[in-house]
């Protein structure tokens, strides 16, 4: 996200302010909780913002 995305996005959007709290909070856990939650310390933004990339409403539990 270049500087003038996240500018406008933190004057304009919002839930900005509720994702950076997010991010924030997740950057917070140890290696191990993010494990359980599914997610790597460099996904973190990416989930927070786009949803977990494992996410597949169509798949059914066995």
């Amino acid at each position: 996200m270049n500087i003038f995305s996240r500018i406008f996005n933190t004057v304009f959007d919002p839930r900005e302010k509720e994702i950076r709290k997010a991010i924030r909070e997740l950057h917070a856990l140890n290696d191990r909780e993010l494990d359980d939650l599914g997610l790597s310390r460099y996904g973190i933004e990416a989930a927070v913002r786009n949803g977990h990339p494992d996410t597949d409403n169509t798949r059914r539990a066995a």
